[in-house]
């Protein structure tokens, strides 16, 4: 079953030096998201908007994709954030936690 969502990922706590490799990382999905940065350092919020997105695959599979295409990029656990809406159902948000960060390694 396929589905058109709104993706919204935002990161935040990682290396700033990764900030090119994580922008790299997401736009190699093939979600089409804009990449946008508020302040500096560790203390910087990475967010990414799509437009609509053709999914066919869990929300918790498109997650976890996510997660795991950032932490490589950032070569570390860092905080990160996907929101998925659908236009016609509220759907919920994931946020990678830690232990999923070694459960990948």
């Amino acid at each position: 079953m396929s589905r058109f969502l709104e993706l919204t990922i935002t990161v935040s706590n990682h290396d700033d030096s990764k900030h090119e490799a994580i922008v790299d990382a997401v736009s190699g999905l093939g979600y089409d998201a804009d990449a946008d940065t508020f302040g500096v350092g560790r203390g910087s919020l990475l967010v990414f908007n799509s437009e609509q997105i053709n999914v066919s695959r869990s929300d918790e599979e498109l997650a976890s994709e996510i997660h795991e295409a950032v932490w490589k990029a950032n070569e570390a656990f860092c905080k990160v954030n996907v929101e998925l809406r659908d236009l016609d159902a509220e759907c919920p948000s994931y946020e990678g936690e830690e232990a999923d960060y070694e459960r990948m390694l």
